[in-house]
């Protein structure tokens, strides 16, 4: 969680005559696109960040949005190159990483214009109306910046991340980062014989929630079974929804216009690892006969893991990938993947809300569910402390320990401070609303 942020020392400057595409002179002119200005430039680059998982992150969000051809808004902003994408950022002197600022600069900015246009549309103070405002101001994971976005919600922490990795791209990307960590210790302290990715796609209507439920819990179910048949003995799942979109005619060389349907698209994927033992290759042996009888919409890519970066080719199929031997042939998107979200209708935003609001994005299964102490929050408070307040908040981290499993946590999003304060009750363990804080802020 970011922390330590402070006020903006600086007033963006940007040309009054651009439209919110960019184009000086241009005809939209719309209160959301001045907003998602100030707000993508007002955060001033301390650090791009040069860890595998910064890099991550930005081909997540940043580079796979820019290499959607249906994303038709971030490629003619990016084209436009507006007047804002490289303030505040003299730190940064190399061109390749200048570059990357400009990308960055862009989805912020796209993904704040819809999520303001959103808030300006939905009905104040309803969950989803909450849940937009604050993705809307939440600190950017593209790189490091140390100034918070000032905003007028009362109910939104001004220097902490939202927490809502359903909604919001840049707690989506912390998520998914952590998720890489950890897995690429898995596979330091075990490294597989074979890796396998296994997804499949379908269309689920707006209003079919029920149906949405079961056909995700089928989907991961049968694809988790393959996997396994393939002789997978650990992993990764994940899911994500998309905006049904329909392709139209093509406006410039080899890009289209997309526009929305009245649906939405699931994905459900599966990661396995196949040990070098004998049971998991004598049915990895077996698996391409199976293979002729798997549903033609369902992607597999078995390849052998040989180095240490091919494991990224699993997670993003990215630009910058072109050197990783191993390759994803059948699959469309990696592992992890943050759909088109800021393409999406006011109807197929709020449906996908409240379809995924209570979901994990990403969890690990089998031999890779077993989490070592060094990667569990939990356990890393286990010293002990002459303070009688640091003793009294570790009894209350070791007593809400099987309360946060239950709720899915790591995985899931922590509950907000009211709502922890009642479950812990429920509980019987009584606790202070300062307790609470240092709870949720400890843990994020």
């Amino acid at each position: 969680m970011q922390k330590n942020l402070n006020k903006p020392k600086h007033e963006p400057q940007w040309d009054e005559a651009e439209s919110d595409l960019g184009e000086p002179n241009g005809r939209w002119q719309t209160e959301h696109a001045e907003r998602a200005k100030y707000a993508a430039a007002v955060q001033s680059v301390f650090a791009i960040g040069r860890r595998p998982k910064d890099w991550m992150k930005r081909d997540l969000l940043s580079g796979s949005s820019g290499d959607d051809r249906r994303n038709w808004f971030i490629r003619t902003f990016l084209k436009n190159d507006p007047s804002f994408l490289l303030q505040q950022s003299d730190r940064i002197k190399s061109y390749v990483e200048r570059s990357t600022i400009r990308e960055a600069r862009a989805f912020d900015y796209t993904s704040r214009h819809h999520l303001f246009r959103l808030v300006d549309s939905l009905k104040e103070n309803s969950d989803e109306w909450k849940a937009a405002a604050k993705a809307a101001v939440c600190p950017t994971s593209l790189y490091q910046t140390r100034v918070q976005i000032p905003h007028e919600f009362l109910f939104t922490r001004k220097n902490n991340v939202c927490q809502n990795a359903s909604c919001c791209p840049h707690c989506y990307a912390r998520l998914m980062a952590d998720q890489f960590d950890a897995s690429s210790q898995c596979v330091k302290d075990d490294p597989p014989e074979f890796v396998a990715l296994l997804s499949r796609s379908s269309v689920v209507d707006l209003s079919d929630s029920e149906r949405f439920h079961q056909h995700r819990r089928c989907t991961r179910k049968e694809l988790l079974g393959l996997a396994k048949s393939a002789g997978g003995t650990g992993g990764i799942w994940s899911q994500q929804v998309a905006p049904a979109l329909s392709s139209e005619t093509r406006w410039s060389g080899d890009e289209v216009r997309a526009s929305q349907l009245e649906a939405l698209e699931l994905r459900v994927a599966v990661m396995a690892v196949i040990p070098r033992t004998r049971q998991s290759l004598e049915r990895l042996r077996g698996f391409p006969s199976q293979r002729q009888h798997i549903e033609q919409l369902t992607e597999v890519d078995l390849q052998r893991f040989d180095v240490k970066r091919s494991l990224r080719s699993f997670f993003l199929k990215g630009r910058d990938l072109s050197t990783t031997p191993n390759k994803l042939q059948e699959n469309s998107h990696g592992l992890f993947y943050w759909p088109p979200v800021s393409i999406c209708s006011r109807a197929q935003w709020v449906s996908r809300y409240y379809m995924m609001r209570n979901q994990p994005a990403a969890r690990r299964w089998g031999s890779w569910s077993k989490q070592s102490s060094k990667t569990d929050p939990i356990a890393q408070t286990t010293e002990q402390s002459s303070s009688p307040t640091q003793q009294r908040r570790g009894k209350l981290l070791r007593a809400a320990e099987p309360i946060l499993i239950g709720l899915g946590f790591p995985q899931n999003t922590l509950p907000g401070r009211v709502k922890l304060r009642e479950l812990l009750s429920e509980a019987g363990i009584v606790t202070s609303e300062r307790d609470v804080r240092w709870l949720i802020s400890h843990l994020s």
